[in-house]
């Protein structure tokens, strides 16, 4: 099934990148190497901000300071 739905994908959309979420991201591209394997572990301690974060944000962050 996985392997439809990719070929599909890859067909209609040529130049995207096709990633999906999975345990083993080398296994992945070792049987789909136009996938890129997402990891389902989230090892990164400092993801960045989402739009919504950055949002949120704005409104609180100084403004600087005219140069005199």
């Amino acid at each position: 099934m996985l392997t439809v739905t990719l070929d599909r994908m890859h067909r209609r959309r040529p130049d995207a990148r096709i990633a999906v979420l999975t345990d083993s991201p080398c296994l992945l591209r070792a049987y789909f190497p136009r996938a890129e394997g997402l990891s389902v572990f989230n090892e990164d301690l400092w993801p960045p901000p989402t739009r919504l974060e950055i949002a949120s944000t704005d409104d609180h962050l100084p403004t600087a300071a005219d140069p005199a």
